[in-house]
């Protein structure tokens, strides 16, 4: 198999990676996309019931529920982002490594020609 054969596969199966990291990028966009619902639903279910708590005795009980899940909203929005910049990341990578197989292709096809 020649230089140019070689290269030719190794950018291929650069491309199909990258294409499945492009994918789990929009796997995470949308998994973010449907956290933020949720969370903007639940953000309004502990302001619609947090005005049945106000004055109570158990409004610290409602207090602590609504601070976990804030906390817990916080950890999840920073656990997916830092996996999308993970992604991006990879993506970046491949597409430098990409670029650097195309060039050594077009020199193997150079060098081949003559």
């Amino acid at each position: 198999m020649s230089k140019y054969d070689e290269l030719t596969q190794t950018e291929h199966d650069k491309r199909i990676e990258s294409e499945n990291v492009e994918q789990t990028m929009r796997k995470v966009r949308q998994l973010q996309e449907s956290y933020d619902e949720h969370f903007q639903r639940a953000n309004r279910f502990f302001e619609e019931i947090g005005f049945e708590f106000r004055g109570s005795d158990r409004a610290n009980v409602f207090g602590a529920l609504k601070e976990e899940h804030h906390r817990q909203m916080l950890n999840i929005k920073n656990h997916l982002g830092a996996q999308e910049e993970s992604l991006r990341a990879a993506n970046r990578k491949l597409e430098t490594e990409l670029d650097e197989v195309v060039a050594a292709k077009k020199q193997a096809l150079r060098e081949e020609s003559q």
